[in-house]
């Protein structure tokens, strides 16, 4: 897709990666996508992402198979997780087998768009790593009642 190439060019290859497994959709142009909740991704000239959330998501359509799965089924069927992890809650991103990221918050699963960049460029570049690793969290935002204490991330293919 000349969309994909063209954003990887500009920003770099892990947007790719990004793009693909929050299932985005080209608008308009290369700049703008947009996921299958409605909510939007902008790059600008100056390489700022702008997360938009679509506030209308009650029943939108989306092809993800496991959008309503509980969080063990999830993990059943992913090779990759991130944990965040702080005194009294665990978010956790899957990759799933089907290339597809899922994001849980306690049991709740929400649209993996509204990560953040930080925590999307975070999982592209670290996901194809083989075994647990913790990485340093002091710069990447997640929602503010959080304060963490570590992130661990996990092939989940390991014997």
């Amino acid at each position: 897709m000349k969309e994909i190439a063209s954003a990887r060019a500009f920003v770099g290859n892990w947007i790719q990666d990004v793009i693909l497994m929050c299932n985005l959709k080209p608008i308009e142009s290369w700049k703008k996508w947009q996921d299958e909740f409605g909510n939007k991704l902008t790059i600008t000239t100056k390489k700022v992402f702008i997360i938009t959330k679509n506030k209308n998501q009650t029943d939108n359509y989306t092809s993800d198979l496991f959008v309503k799965s509980t969080r063990e089924l999830v993990e059943q069927n992913s090779y990759w997780k991130m944990d965040y992890i702080n005194s009294t809650t665990i978010v956790t991103w899957f990759i799933g087998n089907d290339g597809r990221l899922r994001i849980f918050y306690g049991e709740k699963s929400f649209a993996p768009l509204l990560s953040g960049i930080d925590i999307l460029r975070q999982i592209a570049v670290s996901y194809r790593n083989e075994s647990q690793e913790v990485i340093n969290s002091e710069k990447i935002f997640l929602y503010p009642e959080f304060v963490p204490i570590k992130i661990v991330l996990s092939n989940l293919n390991e014997d």
